[in-house]
C-alpha cells in the first residue's frame, strides 16, 4: 500500500509585495509556481500509481483566488480519476466553508470531510482495508482541541488520521491545537498533519507528519519543499519525502575580502559566487547577506539593480536577488556597555511572537489577517538585526556630524 500525503497548497498565492520586484517574464514563473507544484505531486502519484491521495487542507487562500484556480485544481484531480486514484480531502483555514454547500465541482473521486469529525472507509485492490479519519474547518479560527473527538483505531488493516492544526504551545492555539500524545494513543497507523509549511516528521511510531506546503511562497519559507510518499514497509507505513517546488526561496551570506570596498568589486564577487552556487534546473529568489571586513559605503540600491541585471545575462534566469542585507563589522558603535544591556532587555520584550503579532492588531495591517501566520521566530531574528543594523548606522552619521 502506498499513498501520497500533500496539502497546504495555497494554489493562485498572491506572493504579496513581490509583483512590482520581477520582470514580467520571472513574475509569471512566481504565480505559476504553486501550480506547478500540485501538478508535479499528481504526476507523482500517476507515476508511482498509488492507492490514494490525501490533501490536508489550505488548497487555496481563500481571499485571494479565482476561477481558474479553483478549475486548475479540478482538473488535477480528473486526472487522478482517469487513473482510478481517489483523493481524501478537508479543508483547512484558509479555505474554511460549510462542506455542505462546497461550490466545487469535484468529480467523484474526490471524499471530502465534514465539518465534524468523520471516518471515511476504502478497500484496496488486495481487498485490504484502510479507514481515513478528518474534518475539514468550518471557520478561521478553530479553538478546540478537536483531536479529542478522533476515534480510537478501528479493526482495519491501516487507519490514517487527517488534521489540519498546530501544537499547543502558549496562548497563540487558534488552529485546531493538539498535543503529540493524543496522536499517539489513538493508535492509528500514520497521522497526516497540514498546517505547518516546513515539513518534517514529528513523531516516528507511529509517522506524526507536516507535509509542508509544496511550493514556498517567501524568503522565511526556504528550503526543499514537495509532498510525501507513503510506502508500506514490513507492515509499517514509512514517509519519504519528495520536492517538488519550482522556486526555491534562500539567503545567501558573502563574506567579502577585505580589499574589495568599491561598488564593481563587490557586484563581481557576489555574481561570482552566486553562479557557481545557483545555477540548476530552477529559480532561486535570494535574499543576499553581504558581510563587508570593513564598513562597506557604496550604494546598495544600485547594487541590486546591477545584480538583478546580471542574472539576466544567461539563457534562463536561474537566480534572483530579491533584497540585500549589509552585516557592518560594527553594529551598535553609539552604544556603551550599560546602553547595550538596556537594549538587549528592550529587543526582549519588543522582538518575540506576541508583541509583533499585537503590533500587528493594533495597526492598520490587521485587515491582512495571513500575515499574523507567517511569523515565525525567523522573521523576528530578522527584525531584530534590521533595528541593530539601522541603530548602528544612525551611530555612525551622529558621530561623523560631531567631528
Amino acid at each position: 500500500m502506498k499513498f501520497i500525503h500533500t496539502g497546504d497548497l495555497h494554489l493562485d498565492s498572491p506572493f504579496q509585495g513581490l509583483s512590482n520586484s520581477f520582470p514580467e517574464q520571472l513574475w509569471d514563473q512566481v504565480h505559476q509556481s504553486t501550480f506547478l507544484a500540485w501538478q508535479r505531486i499528481v504526476d507523482l502519484a500517476i507515476d508511482q500509481q498509488v492507492d490514494f491521495v490525501v490533501v490536508v487542507g489550505d488548497i487555496f487562500d481563500r481571499e485571494h483566488h479565482g476561477v481558474a484556480a479553483e478549475d486548475f485544481f479540478v482538473k488535477q484531480c480528473q486526472r487522478l480519476d482517469l487513473h482510478q486514484i481517489p483523493v481524501y480531502l478537508s479543508y483547512g483555514n484558509h479555505d474554511y466553508q460549510d462542506v455542505a454547500t462546497d461550490p466545487l465541482m469535484l468529480p467523484g473521486n474526490v471524499h471530502v470531510f465534514d465539518n465534524k469529525v468523520e471516518t471515511k472507509h476504502l478497500q484496496l485492490a488486495d481487498h485490504r482495508q484502510v479507514a481515513l479519519t478528518g474534518f475539514s474547518y468550518g471557520s478561521r479560527w478553530l479553538e478546540d482541541d478537536v483531536a479529542l473527538a478522533y476515534p480510537s483505531r478501528e479493526n482495519v488493516d491501516f487507519h490514517i488520521g487527517l488534521l489540519h492544526g498546530a501544537i499547543i504551545q502558549g496562548t497563540d492555539n487558534h488552529y485546531a491545537p493538539f498535543q503529540i500524545e493524543e496522536l499517539v494513543a489513538k493508535d492509528y497507523d500514520y497521522w497526516a498533519l497540514g498546517h505547518i509549511h516546513k515539513h518534517g516528521i514529528i513523531n516516528q511510531q507511529p509517522p506524526i507528519v507536516y507535509c509542508g506546503d509544496p511550493q514556498g511562497r517567501h524568503i522565511n519559507e526556504d528550503g526543499e519543499h514537495g509532498c510525501y510518499l507513503v510506502e508500506e514497509e514490513n507492515g509499517r507505513l514509512v514517509p519519504h519525502f519528495h520536492p517538488v517546488a519550482t522556486i526555491t526561496w534562500q539567503t545567501v551570506i558573502v563574506n567579502l575580502p577585505a580589499d574589495c570596498v568599491s561598488l564593481p568589486a563587490v557586484r563581481l564577487v557576489i555574481s561570482k559566487q552566486l553562479n557557481q552556487q545557483l545555477i540548476g534546473p530552477e529559480l532561486t529568489i535570494v535574499r543576499l547577506v553581504i558581510k563587508p571586513r570593513q564598513r562597506l559605503n557604496i550604494d546598495i540600491d544600485r547594487l541590486l539593480d546591477y545584480l538583478q541585471h546580471d542574472s539576466q545575462d544567461h539563457q534562463s534566469i536561474c537566480w534572483w536577488v530579491m533584497d540585500i542585507m549589509v552585516k557592518q563589522v560594527t553594529e551598535l558603535p553609539a552604544i556603551d556597555k550599560n546602553d547595550i544591556q538596556y537594549w538587549q532587555k528592550a529587543a526582549t520584550m519588543v522582538f518575540n511572537k506576541d508583541m509583533i503579532k499585537k503590533l500587528m492588531n493594533d495597526s492598520k495591517l490587521q485587515r491582512y489577517h495571513f500575515l499574523a501566520d507567517q511569523v515565525d521566530q525567523q522573521m523576528i531574528n530578522q527584525l531584530q538585526e534590521q533595528a541593530e543594523q539601522l541603530l548602528g548606522q544612525r551611530g555612525v552619521s551622529d558621530e561623523d556630524s560631531s567631528n
